[in-house]
């Protein structure tokens, strides 16, 4: 396999989790104000910027430490094709590159969302409950 093939596809495959990682740390350490334009927008999480802040915050850590470990898996395994590119067959590097780290960092994305959207949902069922028990 050519050189400069392995080192293109490398530098595609780094960049979506190398991504997803920043925006991971942004969220994770900023309070970032409920808008419609980036971030987990759904319904539930919309209507109170507390379950907002919570929601993002659980997101991001989650989103932040599963891509710094794709980064780590990703590096190892380009180490591993630069040593071994003379054995290579070169429609097998990019999905292993590009489909595997993606795949799992959509998995990632969604599982969280998942999990995110149950919080708030009892979040603010519980918040409903308790300001009828108020009046």
């Amino acid at each position: 396999m050519p050189v400069h093939t392995l080192i293109f596809n490398s530098i595609l495959a780094l960049f979506f989790p190398l991504l997803m990682f920043i925006f991971g740390l942004i969220f994770w350490l900023k309070q970032i104000p409920v808008n419609g334009i980036f971030g987990v927008r759904t319904f539930e999480i919309m209507k109170s910027q507390a379950v907002w802040d919570y929601s993002h915050r659980i997101w991001g850590k989650i989103t932040s430490i599963t891509n710094f470990i794709i980064l780590i898996l990703l590096i190892l395994i380009i180490i591993l094709l630069f040593i071994y590119r003379e054995y290579l067959r070169e429609e097998l590097v990019s999905p292993l590159l590009m489909g595997v780290p993606t795949a799992v960092s959509f998995l990632s994305l969604i599982v969280c969302s998942m999990y995110i959207h149950k919080k708030a949902k009892a979040f603010n069922v519980a918040n409903r409950i308790s300001r009828f028990k108020n009046i």
